[in-house]
């Protein structure tokens, strides 16, 4: 689904047979290229929702089909991963700025919303570290974002944003 159901346009695209094949070939994955990946895909799009239900094209997206009908060439509505019933034309445009309508269907807040209203609990360990803004360790941080041998960062300082353990409601 490209890079992801969260940082997305909500294009969901389904991978070729080639790349597929490619995934077995290169990475050593066993059955993506075999009809029966087929319906482990079909799984996801149904939890995803997507459809091609909230695919309507502007001006220019209109003009770009007319002009593929003349040459010949095919020309088909992306399927996206949205909830038809939050999604809005008028901001679909600015789905990959961020989602203010809620429409578009993550793994957040799919599966891993699922898991959680099932009981399960996100365990978390921390590793990120507080680099000082002044002080020697100004130079460090300007270079590296891992520990070194000269000057390794304070440990056991998590951010905020990476505190705790529970996954929490959408």
């Amino acid at each position: 689904m490209g890079s992801g159901t969260s940082v997305n346009w909500t294009n969901s695209l389904r991978p070729t047979e080639r790349v597929r094949e490619q995934w077995e070939r290169e990475f050593g994955l066993e059955g993506p290229a075999g009809g029966d990946f087929e319906p482990h895909l079909d799984a996801v799009w149904e939890r995803l929702t997507v459809t091609e239900r909230c695919s309507q094209l502007n001006r220019p997206q209109q003009r770009m089909k007319a002009g593929a009908k003349q040459l010949g060439w095919s020309f088909k509505l992306v399927q996206r991963n949205t909830d038809v019933r939050r999604y809005s034309f008028e901001a679909a445009g600015y789905l990959g700025f961020g989602d203010s309508t809620g429409a578009r269907q993550s793994t957040v807040k799919t599966y891993l919303q699922d898991a959680y209203d099932r009981g399960a609990v996100l365990v978390t360990r921390c590793t990120a570290q507080r680099i000082p803004r002044r002080g020697p360790a100004r130079a460090w941080r300007r270079g590296h974002l891992g520990g070194s041998a000269e000057r390794p960062p304070r440990a056991g300082h998590c951010p905020r944003a990476a505190r705790g353990g529970r996954m929490r409601r959408a």
